[in-house]
């Protein structure tokens, strides 16, 4: 299959049930996980479901590479039409790519009572195998499919942001969960997060988060008065446990090496502020309470039903990194 003409970053994910029915919409890389029993997308029922990435990988220069597919269930990767990948588990030979396009799919069948769950990782001769850059993947935004798709998925998001159905009786409740789900926890939140963070939050919440749907509750010359004000009330009582502990060389290199190996930049900046979609890192250190952020990458929902943050199955120690 020839891909069109491809102008934007990341890829088109195509996912299609037993029934017939389709969801189309942007991936930044070739990564998947769907629970068992759950459904890959909240325009589809079902957990029966096929999912076929595609778009165009963008290489620098000529590059000798070896692909791997991870996960469950079966899959197969094909750059120009030719077969690179035949099976999840068994790396491609080592193919040598001129610069420039080449047309990428991925094409996958989630197993049978499991979790479906993809990854697609390459290695070359100055770095070792590791997640594929999402900077180096781009698709044709002009997909009629994928622009039908991110209509519906821009009037999903409208209505859950402005709560519509809390005045208006809807079937929708039961297609949106997330609307059942409330911000995250004041419980403790001085225990979780330092006090400086919280009053700057406070202040210009999209300062820090551009995407962020809290507005600004303070305006005029005493807002910074009133939002420190806030944040000392919210963070009187709470416990902010043991001291900044010294960073170890030794631990700041693993946690490098997760951050890489879990595909983090996908989702993440390291800058302060985030750029589109995704969380910038860069002031990690400034928001959480020293145990609070160890605690959190062990349990992302644990106090915000509603955050995108997946669970990696951390245990203290790689957290801690």
């Amino acid at each position: 299959m020839q891909v069109q003409a491809a102008d934007e970053k990341g890829l088109i994910l195509r996912l299609e049930t037993l029934a017939g029915k389709s969801d189309t919409r942007e991936s930044r890389t070739v990564t998947l996980h769907v629970p068992k029993g759950q459904s890959p997308s909240p325009f589809l029922r079902g957990s029966d479901f096929t999912a076929r990435w595609e778009g165009k990988l963008l290489l620098e220069k000529r590059s000798r590479l070896v692909f791997h597919l991870e996960g469950t269930g079966e899959a197969k990767l094909r750059i120009n039409d030719d077969l690179i990948v035949s099976a999840i588990g068994t790396p491609s030979e080592s193919k040598r790519l001129s610069s420039g396009e080449h047309d990428i799919v991925v094409e996958y069948q989630p197993p049978v009572g499991n979790d479906a769950t993809l990854r697609l990782l390459w290695e070359g001769r100055d770095f070792s195998k590791e997640p594929i850059d999402p900077e180096v993947f781009r698709h044709d935004a002009a997909d009629a499919a994928l622009e039908k798709s991110m209509s519906l998925r821009r009037g999903r998001s409208f209505v859950a942001q402005k709560r519509c159905v809390s005045c208006h009786d809807s079937a929708t409740k039961e297609m949106m969960p997330e609307l059942l789900l409330k911000g995250p926890s004041l419980d403790g939140i001085g225990g979780r997060l330092r006090p400086e963070w919280l009053a700057r939050w406070i202040l210009a919440p999209r300062s820090i988060r551009p995407q962020s749907h809290m507005p600004a509750v303070f305006q005029g010359e005493d807002a910074e008065e009133k939002a420190a004000h806030v944040a000392a009330y919210l963070a009187a009582g709470s416990d902010p446990g043991s001291a900044d502990p010294l960073p170890e060389k030794e631990r700041v290199e693993k946690g490098g090496t997760i951050f890489r190996q879990q595909n983090c930049i996908s989702c993440h900046t390291l800058e302060e502020i985030g750029e589109g979609k995704r969380i910038g890192l860069g002031g990690v250190g400034m928001k959480f309470q020293p145990d609070a952020l160890v605690e959190f990458l062990q349990d992302p929902a644990q106090f915000h039903q509603g955050t995108r943050m997946p669970s990696f199955g951390f245990d203290e120690q790689e957290a801690l990194s």
